[in-house]
């Protein structure tokens, strides 16, 4: 899922777009500053992991390292990191079996997020990651 992320970010056009807006030089801009700022706001509360994801970077790119939404995305990426790690031990289930199962957390929870989350504790496993 990590690399999903990644590559998204660079291969689809309007995350590409974006993230390329909200780097480098043009950080030194307030106004292209406030503006990424609530871009990174609004992916970081995307129904997805990859848009999530991409608000994560950007965050990490306007806001000061230890401000409490600098701290949000990195305790987001934490958070990715971990459950996805917990999602890749899981045991392999039929595609009958997973497909159903996924489909109807899918019709209880709107972000993919949550759906992960949901999957993680029916397995037993605790979503949470350790304090670091």
């Amino acid at each position: 899922m990590a690399v999903i992320g990644a590559l998204a970010m660079e291969s689809i056009p309007a995350y590409t777009s974006v993230s390329h807006a909200c780097k480098g030089e043009r950080l030194q801009q307030p106004d292209v500053v406030t503006f990424c700022r609530g871009v990174a706001k609004a992916f970081e509360n995307g129904d997805s992991w990859v848009s999530e994801m991409v608000g994560v970077a950007i965050a990490k790119r306007v806001w000061p390292e230890n401000s409490p939404e600098w701290q949000a995305a990195v305790d987001a990426r934490r958070r990715f990191d971990y459950q996805s790690k917990l999602w890749t031990e899981l045991p392999i289930k039929t595609a009958t079996e997973s497909m159903q199962d996924h489909i109807y957390l899918c019709s209880q929870y709107r972000r993919e997020q949550d759906v992960l989350r949901a999957e993680l504790i029916a397995a037993g496993k605790n979503p949470d990651p350790p304090m670091p």
